[in-house]
């Protein structure tokens, strides 16, 4: 045990380093005793018993300890990577076709907290538009993930002038389930028919 004067504070630190994409549940439960191994004085009554569910009571009716629960929750998440916006150009007035490789980490068979995992091809945007397609990897007889992806515009306005001129759509799902990375390659055209940016 660890010895604390009066009015003395002890920092209790709590390390999560999980080694999945799955929630954890745990609790911290500190127990203190008098340092001497005798009982606080303590008057039984049957109203205070009711409400005091984190003391120990000793045979001989003092308090021989009393306990804190702290429920703690471990949520995994997974590591940001820097993202290289995809760039296409080309001639007003013609048109060009990109692959763009998305790769998608932290997925895990079975992982029922990622099934509705959602993801945007961003085009300039702060707004939502339209839900192009939904994607669904699996893997042999597990159950589906699916990814949600759509363009995105800054404004209506801008999307109205850039809708006509780009074109997305899946070609590839590969799913690696040891490393539980999923890589979705999408085909994107520009053919703008007109000098923008």
């Amino acid at each position: 045990g660890i010895q604390l004067a009066p009015k003395e504070k002890l920092d209790i630190p709590v390390l999560f380093v999980p080694d999945t994409m799955k929630m954890f549940e745990t609790v911290v439960v500190i127990h203190v005793m008098r340092e001497n191994g005798e009982n606080w004085p303590y008057e039984y009554s049957d109203e205070l018993n009711k409400d005091l569910k984190s003391i120990t009571v000793a045979e001989n009716g003092g308090i021989q300890g009393i306990l804190w629960i702290y429920p703690v929750h471990g949520i995994p998440e997974a590591p940001q990577q820097r993202l290289v916006p995809a760039t296409i150009s080309c001639r007003a007035r013609q048109r060009v076709e990109r692959r763009v490789e998305v790769l998608l980490t932290g997925i895990l068979p079975g992982s029922t907290a990622m099934s509705a995992t959602r993801y945007s091809a961003m085009v300039n945007t702060n707004k939502p538009a339209n839900i192009r397609e939904i994607v669904q990897v699996t893997d042999g007889f597990s159950t589906a993930v699916e990814f949600l992806y759509e363009l995105q515009y800054q404004s209506n306005e801008i999307k109205s002038q850039l809708e006509s001129f780009i074109g997305m759509h899946l070609l590839q799902r590969e799913w690696d389930t040891e490393s539980g990375t999923v890589t979705l390659i999408f085909n994107v055209v520009f053919a703008p028919n007109k000098p923008m940016r």
